[in-house]
């Protein structure tokens, strides 16, 4: 799930709208979560299992067939 870290939920809607990503996303205008989970740089990927359990912490941009990979991998 993104989360924006726009100051304006709309300033992320329209690019969202604009980049065609048919997806929920959430705001963190003040980066209380980022604080919190030690991200500090953008972009990062987290892959956290379904009991909260992070396996995976990924800084900086992937390509997307990367991130497909990890994924599937993840879904084994």
């Amino acid at each position: 799930m993104p989360v924006s870290l726009d100051r304006s939920i709309e300033q992320a809607k329209r690019y969202m709208d604009a980049s065609k990503l048919d997806m929920r996303a959430y705001g963190d205008p003040k980066g209380s979560l980022l604080q919190s989970l030690d991200i500090q740089y953008v972009p990062t990927t987290l892959l956290i299992d379904s009991h909260g359990r992070l396996l995976k912490k990924l800084v900086g941009s992937m390509p997307d067939k990367e991130l497909d990979d990890l994924l599937k991998s993840a879904l084994k």
